[in-house]
């Protein structure tokens, strides 16, 4: 049966919590499950702090620093999505393992050991619920949650219903037997170098609202009113190029309507937007390197690459230059003549001199 896949970034499975949450958690989690396994078992993230801490007031010497932002995801999530952390998430349950040993011996279970404090426990296999703790400091936590979105959506699994063996060997023959996506696995559309942006056009209607809800930040009602997925228009958009007209011409009482579309759409992806939208694509493009998710990476790389294909350098140069070096002139993405990052001239007099200094760059 067809699955239709309604756009959704509501994260189920990786929750944000604190202490009392994290405790709450991790004792349901033991009463309902009785012995727990890898897929239920959860790791305690703490991702670096959120972005509009980061970017907040600067904090005086004497202010304490900020505390990370801390998310329970399923270890099975993370073993399956994000290769770069299998083998800390091994040494992380080794250590939780050996910690419950040295508290069992000594008559107590450690309260680094246990879900929350004095609550909870190890599990059958000796892994403690939520004693698994990986720091994740080089992104914040809006990254993370555009990254949690992907994640979830490719990776997790459905646990109101028991879960079989014989449910997971059925569900990974129906992924190996080329029909993944109309079935229990779904899989990224696949993009590969060299990269083609033609594969924008052909991502499901999900990973188009992830690109542009997550990649890109904008408000899903306004990705609707825009019609930005229509015939993949953003992708054309993004790159600074007019979306594709519709091979049909439109009615006369239409082309009102259609004018005023092509504005707001111009508005939205106007050069200073997309500046913003660069950033945010590299922060998550970072993220998905340092956690090892291919498929991500190259979302991110083949969104990015569009955004460039048609810039020349001092477009590209604007494009890339830091906030804080972004003036008024810049606002409708024409920089002033006068800025001081612009190159000098190269003078007669200038090469002269270099070729002195250099004289192996002389032609022979």
């Amino acid at each position: 049966m067809e699955r239709n896949v309604e756009p959704s970034f509501v994260l189920r499975h990786i929750h944000r919590c604190n202490s009392d949450e994290r405790q709450r958690r991790g004792t349901s989690a033991e009463q309902s499950v009785p012995s727990a396994t890898a897929y239920t078992t959860e790791v305690l993230l703490q991702v670096g702090t959120s972005s509009s801490v980061a970017r907040g007031a600067p904090a005086s010497p004497s202010s304490p620093a900020p505390s990370p932002v801390c998310y329970t995801c399923p270890a099975y999530m993370l073993e399956a999505g994000c290769p770069a952390l299998r083998e800390p998430l091994a040494d992380a349950f080794d250590d939780a393992t050996r910690a419950v040993a040295r508290g069992a011996g000594d008559g107590a279970v450690p309260a680094s050991a246990v879900s929350g404090s004095g609550a909870g426990g190890a599990t059958a296999a000796g892994a403690p619920t939520s004693a698994v703790v990986l720091p994740l400091p080089y992104m914040d936590g809006d990254v993370f949650e555009v990254v949690a979105a992907y994640l979830e959506h490719f990776h997790a699994v459905d646990h109101t219903a028991a879960i079989s063996s014989a449910a997971t060997a059925a569900a990974t023959a129906a992924a190996e037997a080329g029909s993944s996506r109309h079935h229990a696995v779904l899989v990224p559309t696949p993009l590969r170098r060299p990269l083609a942006f033609d594969g924008l056009y052909t991502l499901t209607a999900w990973e188009h609202a992830y690109v542009l809800c997550q990649l890109l930040g904008l408000p899903p009602s306004l990705v609707t009113s825009l019609r930005l997925t229509e015939d993949g228009a953003w992708v054309d958009l993004l790159g600074g190029a007019a979306a594709k007209a519709h091979t049909s011409p439109p009615r006369a009482e239409d082309e009102a309507a259609a004018t005023l579309l092509q504005q707001q759409r111009a508005e939205c992806f106007s050069f200073v937007s997309r500046r913003r939208m660069w950033t945010r694509v590299c922060r998550v493009l970072e993220a998905a390197t340092r956690l090892g998710m291919p498929s991500l990476r190259l979302l991110c790389s083949t969104v990015a690459a569009n955004m460039l294909v048609d810039l020349d350098a001092p477009a590209l140069s604007r494009l890339m230059r830091p906030s804080s070096q972004v003036g008024a002139d810049d606002e409708d993405g024409i920089s002033s003549s006068s800025s001081s990052s612009a190159i000098p001239p190269f003078t007669p007099e200038a090469r002269a001199q270099l070729l002195t200094r250099f004289a192996w760059l002389a032609r022979s």
